[in-house]
Order: C-alpha cells, then structure tokens, then sequence
C-alpha cells in the first residue's frame, strides 16, 4: 500500500517483446534503456548513508506523483 497514494502500487517487469505494437524507434528505446538499467545502470556508484537530493523521496511522491496520479 502507497501511504501517499491510498491505494495499492506494484510493480512489474515486462518483456521487451511487449512493446513491439509501439511504434519501432520508440519501443527500441525503451528497451535500449531497460537493458541499460538491467545491466547495473543505477548500480554505477556506491550508495552511501548520505541523501543526495535535498528532497527525500516520500516529498516527491507528495509533490509530484500524487498529483499527476489524481490526473
């Protein structure tokens, strides 16, 4: 359950294969860059204790997911 969101969120994997209704240079794109993340993308630099973004995640669910998930 989403505390900001009051509702359940998941999240899923998809195939590449999925997005082939798309049209090609877009769908190539995501899965260029699902694969890019795939291979350790976010991983590139040790995480450490220290935040660093002045906004924590919870503050941007607030202010910047909830309202465009009340769209």
């Amino acid at each position: 359950m989403c505390i900001v969101l009051e509702q359940p969120v998941r999240y899923q994997r998809v195939a590449g294969s999925t997005f082939k209704t798309m049209p090609h240079g877009w769908a190539q794109s995501l899965v260029d860059r699902m694969a890019i993340v795939n291979q350790g993308l976010y991983n590139a630099e040790p995480r450490t204790s220290q935040p660093t973004t002045p906004t924590g995640f919870r503050q941007w669910c607030e202010d910047v997911l909830k309202p465009a998930a009340l769209l």
